[in-house]
């Protein structure tokens, strides 16, 4: 379980890039509780997801009419420049070198081996989400990716993970935990016809509700809710814009 004692290569803050920033507010509002805190004057166009006051997730326009709506998982790093050069020494691609960003943090944007964008977070002033790992936050990150057995060498290489090959009758999957050994994810083989991605799984006491709630908000579902050995109730989402992301009820809760 993800909690906000973040230790380098920790999931630490995710971030929302949206084609339709008022309808995007508007829809996670309704499905999660969340309302949107902007940034004080001088930083339009990003602000803050805040459940009960707590932030727990960041919005933004794209950056290009062409580009898609998105969710980004960011990663926590203790220096951004010597993390990034620890992505391009494993194969990874650098997309954005590190710059401070919105004077919380210092980012960097890349690719992994098999395609993946992710990003790193240094903190300068926040150390990234308030909340992680209870319901309505963040509660684990999941790689889609072509090769997991290569994906899993390059994020050992830079952020320290460990990795678990488990086999289910639908498949086989690795479990991930952080350099000090807290369950983070997993990564999954990559469909037929889908582009390599990390998705963002929100805890949720209900994925059957939070299902109904992205239904009559104008999301729709990837996947049914199902259950899933080792990790809980869960299912693949869609918001109205596009951008794709899961609800998560975890074993143990």
């Amino acid at each position: 379980m993800l909690t906000t004692n973040y230790v380098p290569g920790a999931p630490n803050f995710i971030n929302l890039a949206t084609t339709d920033f008022d309808k995007s507010v508007q829809f996670y509002g309704e499905v999660f509780g969340w309302t949107y805190q902007p940034l004080p004057e001088g930083d339009e166009g990003y602000g803050y997801l805040c459940l009960d006051g707590k932030v727990v997730a960041g919005i933004s326009p794209v950056p290009t009419p062409e580009t898609p709506s998105t969710w980004t998982v960011f990663f926590h790093s203790q220096d951004a420049a010597v993390t990034s050069k620890a992505i391009a020494e494993a194969g990874g691609t650098i997309v954005v070198e590190p710059f401070e960003g919105k004077t919380t943090a210092r980012w960097s944007f890349s690719l992994d081996v098999g395609g993946s964008a992710f990003a790193v977070w240094e903190p300068i002033d926040r150390a990234g989400a308030e909340l992680v790992g209870v319901p309505g936050s963040l509660g684990r990150v999941e790689l889609h990716a072509p090769d997991r057995v290569a994906a899993v060498k390059f994020y050992e290489s830079v952020f320290g993970w460990q990795g678990e090959e488990r086999t289910y009758a639908q498949g086989r999957y690795t479990m991930l935990s952080s350099s000090d050994g807290e369950a983070i994810g997993g990564i999954a083989s990559l469909l037929l016809g889908q582009q390599a991605h990390w998705l963002p799984y929100i805890e949720v006491d209900s994925p059957d509700d939070a299902l109904a709630a992205v239904n009559k908000n104008g999301g729709f579902a990837i996947t049914p809710v199902v259950d899933v050995p080792d990790i809980g109730r869960m299912g693949w989402l869609s918001d109205p814009s596009g951008a794709r992301f899961a609800v998560v009820r975890s074993l143990g809760r």
